[in-house]
């Protein structure tokens, strides 16, 4: 099972790689569902870690220009484990 740290460090790999991610990318790279990509990608945006970028379909994320409390990332984090935890398609 992947956990939630696992998952962030993916996002985060695929950011600096490529310079941002969107849904479509978040959902191929770690074979999730949309509605949780968004849950993931809105996440880290809501704390700082990433930064959403344009609307609808050109909607991308972006590395965040501030670094977040780590209390809020774990929280986020911890959100995504509980949902993996619940045995759905992620």
């Amino acid at each position: 099972m992947t956990d939630g740290m696992t998952l962030l460090g993916a996002v985060l790999d695929h950011v600096e790689k490529h310079g941002s991610i969107t849904n479509r990318e978040c959902r191929e790279l770690l074979d999730i569902s949309y509605d949780h990509a968004i849950k993931l990608l809105g996440g880290l945006s809501s704390v700082g870690v990433l930064e959403r970028t344009g609307t609808a379909s050109g909607t991308k994320y972006i590395r965040g220009s501030k670094r977040p409390p780590p209390h809020k990332v774990e929280t986020v984090m911890g959100d995504v484990e509980r949902l993996l935890k619940r045995g759905k398609r992620l």
